[in-house]
């Protein structure tokens, strides 16, 4: 929980209402599922012209106990500056067919 509330003051005042919501949705899950997961970075890119970030690597997760089988992924970060401050704008999964 500690993780969490300190993940939603690196999010602007004007989208911490919407961005909570999806974070309790979250937790709720990982409660109710007894869920675990840690990814780990295999590959960062940044673009300071886009204002975005590239991040690939592993993401391991444990159910009730269990391990699950590791999975690839690939998130694409978006982020503002402002007045020397970076502000984290969005993360969106990267699906790759």
């Amino acid at each position: 929980d500690a993780r969490y509330t300190m993940l939603s003051h690196l999010i602007p005042a004007k989208y911490q209402e919407s961005f909570s919501k999806l974070l309790d949705a979250e937790r709720k899950t990982v409660h109710e599922k007894n869920v675990s997961s840690v990814f780990y970075a295999e590959k960062v890119s940044v673009d300071v012209t886009k204002n975005q970030g590239q991040i690939e690597g592993q993401l391991y997760r444990t159910s009730h106990g269990l391990q699950l089988k590791p999975q690839h992924k690939m998130y694409r970060v978006q982020f503002s500056h402002q007045s020397g401050l970076l502000n984290l704008v969005s993360i969106q999964e990267i699906h790759r067919d």
